[in-house]
């Protein structure tokens, strides 16, 4: 992806202990961006297809967004992928942790405080 910084399974610290993958889509320019969250169980490498040809694609396009000024931010649920913990199909501990991946984002450098979510789900 062009004029994208990908920095791929940062792991970020849930107020329970458990540290949660995120995949981060930046700018190349320096800046405060508004930001895209996004959190699924199905893995957040599959996100990088363009296009959404792969049958799992639940965040759109990235390229489209990131170029246009906005911070991606891509979780994988607890307890899938590279993320700790167990996960449980909806559960309060899963609304729980999308609460504080948005809250954690807002507060980063890069952002400037504006945090959206997106996806298909």
């Amino acid at each position: 992806m062009k004029d994208i910084v990908l920095e791929e399974n940062v792991m970020v610290k849930m107020s329970d202990g458990i540290r949660l993958a995120i995949d981060l889509y930046k700018p190349e320019i320096k800046g405060k961006f508004p930001a895209l969250f996004a959190m699924s169980p199905y893995g957040k490498e599959f996100q990088r297809y363009p296009g959404g040809i792969y049958p799992f694609v639940e965040a759109g396009n990235i390229n489209y967004f990131v170029s246009r000024g906005y911070v991606y931010v891509i979780a994988d649920s607890r307890g899938s992928f590279p993320s700790e913990g167990r996960w449980d199909f909806f559960d309060e501990r899963e609304q729980q942790d999308g609460a504080e991946l948005i809250e954690w984002a807002a507060r980063q450098s890069w952002c400037n405080g504006n945090v959206a979510m997106i996806g298909e789900s």
